[in-house]
C-alpha cells in the first residue's frame, strides 16, 4: 500500500528548482496522506503543482520535501528486502487447552476476550455502551447485555452485531440457537438466535432480573424484582408456565450440575432450592450476595459479595463456608475455566480479572481489562473457535 500511495505521488511543477516561496508551496490546493511505513506526513499540494512537506521542524523547499519522501521509500524498500514486519501483527490465534474469558467492561464500552494463560486482552470489540451481563452459546458465539442502553451484543465469526430490544436488557443465557435476554423494564423475556433474530417476546408480570436454564434447555427460571417470586417459561412453546413464590429477595440464579438450583439474595443470604422449587437451605454469607457459579463437577459454589469485598466458597453437599477469598474491589461475576482449574472473579472497581487457583484457592494473577469490568464467562480456545 505505501508503495502504490509513493508511485500515486504526483511528480510535476518545478519540485527540484527550490525556487518557491513558503507561501507558494504550501497555498490552498487539494490534500492528501502520505504514508511511507511508520511515517505519515501531510502534503498540500500548491497551485502550481508543488508539493511541501508539513509536519516538520522547519517548513523547506519543495525540493527538500521531495528528498525526504525518496529517502523514505528507498528505506521501505530495504526494510522489505531485509524481511522486517513493517505491518501491524494479527492477534495470535490461542493454542489448544488455553483458558479465556468474555468480560463485559461496563464502563469502557468494551466487550473483550481476554487469555488467562497469557494474562492479556487478545479482542475488543467497541459498544455503544456498556456490556453488563454476558454469555457464550456451545458455537462459541457470545452475547453481552447493554443494560445502558438497548441492545444485544453479538461476537461470532470475529463480527460485532447488534440486536435492537428496547428497554433494559440485562440478563442473557444461551440454550441451542437460542439467547434468552431478561429485559428488566420491559417485563419480558426476549428470545434472540445466534445469528441475531430476534425471534419473539414473553410477557411477565414482573420485571425480571436473572435468567437460568433448567436441565434439558427449554424451560427458563427467572428472578422478578420486588415480588420474591420465581418465573417459569417455556421457552419452546413461548408462555409462563407457573410463579413460584419464595418470600425472600432474589437476586442472581443458577442450576447446578446435580439439577438444584442456587439463587442470590439482595440481603446476603444464598438459598438452594430443588429442582421443583422447594426451599432447601438458606445461608446467610454476607451483606449483599451478588452473583454465583459453579465448580465444573458441582461441588463448590463461589458467591461474590459487593459490600464484602469476597469471593466466598460454600460446600454445595454440606452448605457450610469453606473458604473467604479477598477482592482488593468490588466483585462482581465469577466463573471457572472449563477444566475447574482457574475461577475468574471481576473486580468492577479496579477494572481487573482477579484469578484464582481453585484448589488451593490462592490467587495466581491480576489482569488489567478496563474500568468497570462485569459479567465474566470462561471458554477453552477449542470452544472459541468454533465461532
Amino acid at each position: 500500500m505505501s508503495i502504490l500511495l509513493f508511485l500515486h505521488l504526483p511528480i510535476v511543477g518545478n519540485m527540484d528548482s527550490g525556487t518557491e516561496s513558503p507561501t507558494q508551496q504550501t497555498r490552498a490546493g487539494g490534500e492528501w496522506l502520505i504514508s511511507l511505513g511508520a511515517h505519515l506526513r501531510t502534503c498540500r499540494r500548491g497551485g502550481n503543482g508543488s508539493c511541501s512537506a508539513v509536519g516538520y521542524r522547519r517548513a523547506g523547499t519543495a525540493a527538500e520535501g521531495y528528498r525526504i519522501l525518496r529517502w523514505l521509500f528507498v528505506t521501505f524498500v530495504a526494510a522489505v528486502l531485509a524481511g522486517w514486519q513493517l505491518a501491524p501483527a494479527s492477534t495470535p490465534t490461542p493454542e489448544p487447552g488455553v483458558r479465556l474469558v468474555w468480560v463485559g467492561v461496563e464502563d469502557a464500552e468494551r466487550f473483550v476476550l481476554v487469555d488467562l494463560d497469557a494474562r492479556e486482552v487478545i479482542e475488543g470489540y467497541n459498544t455503544p455502551s456498556g456490556p453488563h451481563n454476558v454469555t457464550v452459546a456451545e458455537d462459541g458465539t457470545a452475547a453481552g447485555t447493554l443494560y445502558r442502553g438497548t441492545e444485544l451484543a453479538i461476537v461470532r465469526d470475529g463480527e460485532l452485531t447488534f440486536v435492537e430490544l428496547g428497554d433494559t436488557p440485562h440478563d442473557v443465557k444461551a440454550t441451542g440457537d437460542l439467547f434468552v435476554v431478561a429485559n428488566e423494564m420491559a417485563e419480558r423475556l426476549d428470545l434472540v438466535t445466534l445469528d441475531g433474530e430476534h425471534i419473539t417476546s414473553i410477557p411477565l408480570r414482573g420485571q425480571p432480573h436473572d435468567t437460568a436454564i433448567a436441565p434439558g434447555g427449554m424451560t427458563a427460571w427467572v428472578t422478578l424484582n420486588h415480588t420474591g417470586e420465581l418465573a417459569i417459561v417455556d421457552l419452546d412453546a413461548h408462555e409462563v408456565v407457573d410463579y413460584v413464590p419464595t418470600g425472600q429477595s432474589p437476586h442472581n440464579i443458577l442450576f447446578g450440575p446435580d439439577g438444584r438450583f442456587w439463587v442470590t439474595d439482595w440481603r446476603g443470604l444464598v438459598h438452594a432450592f430443588s429442582a421443583e422449587g422447594e426451599l432447601l437451605e438458606t445461608m446467610p454469607v454476607g451483606e449483599e450476595a451478588h452473583h454465583l457459579a459453579f465448580t465444573p463437577e458441582g461441588g463448590e459454589v463461589w458467591v461474590t459479595d459487593h459490600h464484602t469485598r469476597e469471593a466466598i466458597v460454600i460446600d454445595t453437599a454440606t452448605y457450610e463456608v469453606l473458604a473467604r477469598l479477598g477482592i482488593p474491589g468490588s466483585p462482581h461475576h465469577v466463573n471457572f475455566t472449563p477444566d475447574g482449574e482457574l475461577a475468574a472473579v471481576a473486580d468492577h472497581t479496579n477494572g481487573t480479572l482477579v484469578v484464582f487457583d481453585v484448589a488451593t484457592r490462592e490467587k495466581v494473577a491480576t489482569i488489567e481489562v478496563g474500568p468497570g469490568p462485569h459479567g465474566v464467562w470462561a471458554v477453552s480456545a477449542d470452544a472459541a473457535r468454533k465461532s
